[in-house]
């Protein structure tokens, strides 16, 4: 079977997937969440502002004793 392209091109396919890549909340009070969200917000490339909202993402909490 031979596929005939019709010469036009389809748009792009836009995804997104920035909220999901990229939204993470910083702990209130916490230095290191801090210092993590400025890296983020600081960020040039892609993988730059991803592995910081992975680390938010990630960074272990004490739980509050009340």
């Amino acid at each position: 079977m031979i596929s005939r392209h019709n010469g036009v091109q389809e748009a792009p396919v836009v995804l997104d997937i920035d909220p999901y890549l990229y939204g993470c909340t910083p702990a209130p009070g916490c230095g290191v969440c801090t210092a993590l969200a400025k890296q983020l917000d600081k960020g040039k490339t892609h993988e730059e502002r991803f592995d910081a909202a992975t680390e938010i993402r990630n960074h272990p909490h004490a739980e509050v004793v009340k």
